[in-house]
């Protein structure tokens, strides 16, 4: 894949910045899970959305290749503060999170000033195995048996994998 990423339009009752905001960073964790599940690295986070007075808004972060769930909610806080500056917004019809520039590990080409620092290596190894935890916990005994966050409660009851009209979704991913 050259993107992974996931969208929704918005609940009535999650239509505010603070509940968008709930909404799109369950979108982000979920994405990173099937990032890791494919065992890629991202080296770009994207935002949109859209209000429901029609405004599109969109914005792009690079960032060094990740897969660990913290690096992408980090991203996604940056671009939310972004975006409130920007649009301002009262109400959000649309949340979108996609992360791209996708390699595996073998293709990564490591930043000298950053990649070699002691500090930054430390940071990075308790974010990846806090996310493989994360992963093996709900793999073993069910999704969403530990989670960042709040899982948001929406009108249908459910957050999780659909059937798209560009791909249609592995099995595991029904089970996250």
């Amino acid at each position: 894949p050259s993107m992974i990423g996931h969208s929704r339009v918005l609940d009535p009752d999650f239509r505010t910045p603070q509940q968008a905001l709930i909404m799109a960073k369950r979108l982000t964790s979920k994405a990173a899970q099937r990032l890791r599940r494919k065992d890629l690295y991202a080296g770009a986070f994207s935002l949109s959305v859209r209000t429901i007075d029609r405004i599109k808004w969109g914005r792009e972060l690079h960032i060094p290749p990740s897969q660990d769930t913290v690096t992408f909610l980090r991203a996604l806080d940056t671009l939310w503060d972004v975006m409130m500056y920007d649009v301002r917004p009262q109400r959000l019809k649309k949340v979108s999170v996609v992360m791209h520039r996708l390699k595996a590990l073998g293709e990564i080409t490591g930043d000298l000033f950053v990649d070699y620092n002691p500090d930054v290596q430390k940071q990075r190894t308790k974010c990846n195995k806090l996310s493989n935890v994360m992963d093996t916990l709900n793999q073993k005994y069910g999704a969403d048996t530990i989670h960042m966050g709040v899982i948001p409660k929406t009108l249908s009851g459910y957050v999780g994998t659909k059937i798209a009209f560009s791909r249609v979704p592995d099995t595991e991913e029904f089970r996250e």
